[in-house]
């Protein structure tokens, strides 16, 4: 009598993959293929642009409150979705009227210095401060660390679709 030849066992065991870390023991995740909401960041970009389109023609007419409602929604449409919208989108939108920050036409610019111990100014000490015509004001630190980029300034973080 002649016998076959074992088989192995369907349900063999496999072996399984450890995650995959890189030089500083970080797990390293694959980026996604796709971009989730992709016909809401569309919508989100449209309404930014339409602002900036109405309070670029001027203070005449109706434009400036029409700017206002677009990027009104463009808030309110991030926060239902919850798609956000990049950090250098929002420095250019007022909080308290939702107006888009345009310089020397809807907003102005100082650098005021903070002073220190001794009563003087340092560039380290310095604020750019932007004010709506609202009366509004942001303030953002820009003498502390001239190294100092944001998390979609770094590379490799804002991947490209």
């Amino acid at each position: 009598m002649t016998t076959a030849p074992a088989k192995p066992p369907k349900n063999k065991q496999r072996k399984k993959k450890g995650p995959v870390l890189d030089e500083n023991g970080c797990i390293v995740v694959p980026p996604p293929r796709t971009v989730g909401n992709r016909d809401q960041f569309g919508r989100l970009n449209y309404l930014y642009q339409l602002g900036m389109f109405h309070t670029m023609q001027g203070p005449a007419g109706i434009s400036p409150v029409l700017a206002r409602r677009y990027v009104a929604n463009l808030d309110a449409i991030s926060k239902k979705t919850k798609c956000s919208v990049r950090p250098n989108a929002k420095r250019t939108i007022c909080k308290r009227c939702k107006q888009l920050l345009v310089p020397m036409r809807t907003c102005s610019y100082e650098l005021a210095g903070r002073t220190g111990r001794n009563g003087r100014s340092t560039p380290k000490n310095e604020t750019l401060v932007v004010r709506c015509t609202c009366g509004e004001a942001k303030r953002f630190n820009v003498g502390a660390d001239k190294n100092h980029r944001t998390f979609d300034e770094r590379p490799g973080n804002i991947l490209d679709t």
